[in-house]
């Protein structure tokens, strides 16, 4: 397999298809549903880029990204239907360039 995605996103239909996307694109792919198991992954499997959707049912996915990113700086690609966001994942990704 190839480099590991972690893929967050609480709704089970569509964190399904994006991670059989993946794995036909032969990369290894750690799913979760939630912030608590997303970080669980995130230090065990140690994944090359993540897959987050902003709008998660305990924490948001910008707050994910900045716990993650305190322990180490990974690539992330936010997934988003909310317009009103665009500007604070404009804020994140300039802060880390």
């Amino acid at each position: 397999m190839g480099k590991t995605v972690l893929v967050v996103e609480n709704d089970k239909e569509i964190r399904r298809l994006i991670a059989d996307s993946l794995l036909d694109a032969k990369y290894s792919v750690v799913k979760a549903a939630d912030s608590k198991s997303a970080m669980e992954g995130f230090h065990e499997f140690k994944p090359d880029i993540a897959v987050v959707d902003v709008e998660q049912d305990d924490i948001d996915g910008l707050e994910l990204c900045r716990q993650m990113r305190s322990f180490r700086n990974i690539p992330v690609i936010f997934l988003n239907g909310d317009e009103s966001e665009l500007e604070q994942l404009q804020e994140i990704g300039r802060a880390h360039v």
